[in-house]
């Protein structure tokens, strides 16, 4: 099982080309960062995944089928999608807007079962925000936000995550615990594809990237491959190095990325 791209291209009428022969794969059990600048293609790139953006050229298979050929609720059903913000009209709580998630799986005009409500329950317990349930979402803090949209996400059972930039606008310490769900949902058998503007947040959750720049893909394999001195400061524009701290002892260390003042 793969969901899997092969040479997508997409423009937008009067704007030219956004991305161009874009090739990847996101498979069961692995977490795919997309790192590039703003405007390289990232967000557009989920949309055409999503099935949103259907003009492309090349192709997109999900398990094998083309996405094209597939109904919204069938993408739904296997695609799940963390927006980076969310803005609701309605004072909904925290639970109703995770039980959102079941929608894919109800017949039209149907409504939650009592099953859907413990997926709910069990997703709100398993990002740690349970204790929320019956705050409206636009009461919490933005981390707290961010895990409820995970958990709605994860109530919708599906195979795939798509993130777009589950990290932006977050506190350090709530960009930890996010990082840290990403790192359990892969181990657990999702397949997750996230977006990023933070190298170091490749090294902490991802077991591979691809570097996405005028959207091209500069270059893709795992962190250690990729993230380097040469790679980000040709992608960003600026110089940047990639340095190893000792975690502890020197058996341990964690790469990180600094930007070097001229």
């Amino acid at each position: 099982m793969t969901l899997t791209v092969d040479w997508l291209e997409f423009e937008y009428p009067g704007r030219g080309v956004v991305l161009d022969s874009v090739s990847l794969k996101v498979c069961p059990g692995e977490t795919l960062a997309i790192l590039g600048p703003n405007g390289s293609g990232k967000t557009t790139l989920l949309r055409c995944l999503l099935g949103m953006n259907r003009s492309y050229r090349g192709t997109i298979r999900l398990d094998g089928r083309d996405l094209r050929t597939l109904p919204r609720a069938e993408v739904a059903r296997s695609v799940a999608y963390v927006p980076q913000l969310t803005s609701l009209v309605f004072p909904f709580t925290v639970f109703d807007v995770v039980l959102m998630g079941r929608t894919p799986h109800l017949k039209p005009f149907g409504t939650p079962a009592r099953r859907d409500h413990e997926l709910a329950w069990e997703a709100l317990e398993r990002v740690g925000i349970a204790h929320l349930a019956g705050r409206a979402l636009s009461e919490v803090s933005g981390g707290e936000r961010q895990l409820a949209l995970i958990a709605r996400a994860l109530a919708q059972q599906s195979r795939y995550l798509l993130l777009d930039e589950p990290t932006a606008n977050l506190d350090f310490g709530n960009q930890v615990r996010v990082l840290e769900i990403i790192r359990t949902l892969a181990r657990d058998g999702y397949g997750v594809l996230m977006t990023t503007h933070f190298p170091d947040h490749v090294f902490l959750a991802c077991t591979r990237v691809a570097l996405l720049k005028d959207g091209r893909i500069q270059a893709s394999g795992t962190p250690d491959e990729v993230v380097s001195d040469e790679q980000l400061s040709e992608l960003y524009a600026v110089p940047i190095h990639v340095a190893s701290v000792p975690m502890g002892d020197e058996r341990h260390s964690m790469k990180v990325c600094l930007p070097v003042f001229r």
